[in-house]
């Protein structure tokens, strides 16, 4: 989990309310309650920073994941089908992954994970979103035919991971299976 960096002013300080009409409100604010510091400049760095300082937002998050999963059953015809799938669920620790995807969903907006091993020991490896440029396919400057293969879904998104450091890149693409290309 990515750590918080802020710091906590423990000095009162008068507050001075002003109403203005005419302006756009653009949240750019380093410093929120008690606390300074905060990343403006990568939006999902500041998610995580603000999810973290008020437990407001962290313990409806942390809710949130856990009543998705609260009484989830699994339907089915056959009841054989159904205890394996159960079965399963408890081995690659399901339940955990979608209580995951949940409050990631919720936090950042997006969801973006790679899938690790097989069918049978399967996990969702989320990708830490400050590292991950998202941009429209028309925008990115490699030839998209190169980088596609054949399959059923037409590839509206590629994903830069790892953005800030050059030698470490990975462009990810949108596909039933990600496959990491290393540039």
């Amino acid at each position: 989990m990515s750590e918080i960096n802020v710091a906590v002013t423990t000095g009162k300080r008068k507050t001075t309310l002003m109403a203005s009409g005419g302006v756009i409100r653009k949240d750019n604010s380093t410093t929120i309650g008690g606390y300074q510091n905060f990343d403006t400049n990568n939006r999902f760095r500041y998610y995580q920073q603000l999810a973290v300082a008020t437990p407001h937002v962290f313990t409806s998050l942390n809710k949130l994941g856990l009543s998705l999963v609260k009484g989830m059953k699994f339907d089915g015809k056959a009841a054989k089908y159904i205890r394996d799938f159960e079965n399963w669920s408890r081995k690659v620790n399901f339940m955990e992954q979608v209580q995951t995807l949940a409050r990631l969903l919720c936090r950042d907006g997006t969801y973006i994970a790679t899938s690790a091993g097989n069918p049978e020991n399967m996990s969702l490896k989320p990708l830490y979103m400050p590292a991950v440029t998202i941009w429209p396919e028309s925008s990115v400057w490699v030839e998209f035919e190169e980088l596609s293969r054949p399959n059923m879904t037409a590839a509206e998104v590629l994903e830069w991971y790892n953005s800030g450091v050059l030698s470490r890149e990975q462009l990810l693409e949108w596909g039933g299976f990600f496959e990491d290309l290393v540039r």
